[in-house]
């Protein structure tokens, strides 16, 4: 008899069997396992349960009519359900949403006005525009240093700072530019050194102007570690809310249009 055939009796001592040891796992367990190794593919799959744990969390029954669809196609039925939907949600993401965007959108206009008037000016530093930017943000904010500092200590994990800021921070920030720039033409031969002199005068002149950069416009918004959410990031979420409500709602009118057929058909 082939003893490497024959299962070991996992009942007696583990001296009888040498240096083997059994290890009994549940499939649940060892997908955690799996789930815990630092490849990729464990990432991906790792991101993808925390997708849905959110989207159950969050009441998003687009899952769950994932889940009716899956189950019928499996077993060849068809389930007969009737799905919620968030009508709150189908008219749109908050007012300060769309407001929001549209500063958003100003802002990165004159950004774009800035860097033309310091290129037709023959500024040749390129750090001169990265150092306006940053006193741009020092005057909103109302803070001393760099702004990719300053929001890490926040917690703010976001490259553009203005995705961290809310409407009224992002109309000042435009009104700094605007000055900033209608100045700046003004200038002749205009030098780097200069131009770090005139920025700082209007960040002087603003600060005592920008005393509710402290202020939340909005609901404060943190994650499950407790960070706060950028109001870009946010936007973005209220507006996927609102197209997963579409799909609900899309959902739901095609099942009822299935079932009136269905009534439809058995009644002839």
């Amino acid at each position: 008899m082939n003893v490497d055939n024959v299962a070991p009796d996992i009942t007696n001592s583990i001296e009888v069997h040498g240096n083997r040891e059994i290890t009994m796992l549940t499939a649940d367990c060892f997908k955690g396992i799996c789930m815990s190794a630092n490849t990729a593919q464990s990432r991906r799959v790792r991101g993808y349960n925390l997708d849905l744990e959110r989207r159950v969390r969050e009441g998003d029954l687009t899952l769950a009519a994932e889940v009716i669809q899956n189950y019928d196609d499996v077993n060849g039925v068809h389930t007969r359900v009737l799905l919620r939907t968030d009508t709150g949600a189908i008219d749109g993401p908050p007012d300060w949403v769309t407001l929001w965007k549209e500063a958003r959108g100003d802002q990165k206009e004159m950004g774009k006005v800035m860097r033309g008037i310091i290129k037709s000016k023959g500024v040749k530093d390129p750090r001169v525009y990265q150092e306006v930017e940053n006193i741009h943000n020092q005057s909103v904010w109302n803070f001393e240093g760099w702004t990719r500092q300053f929001l890490k200590d926040k917690g703010v994990k976001v490259n553009a700072a203005a995705e961290a800021m809310n409407k009224k921070q992002l109309n000042v920030r435009e009104q700094f530019s605007d000055t900033f720039c209608k100045k700046l033409i003004d200038m002749d031969a205009p030098t780097a050194q200069s131009i770090r002199k005139l920025t700082e005068e209007i960040k002087l002149a603003t600060l005592p102007y920008t005393n509710f950069h402290e202020l939340q416009e909005y609901k404060p918004k943190h994650d499950e570690e407790g960070n706060p959410v950028p109001c870009g990031k946010r936007v973005r979420q209220l507006e996927s809310a609102h197209r997963r409500s579409l799909k609900r709602l899309a959902t739901v009118e095609r099942r009822r249009a299935l079932e009136e057929t269905e009534t439809t058909e058995a009644q002839q």
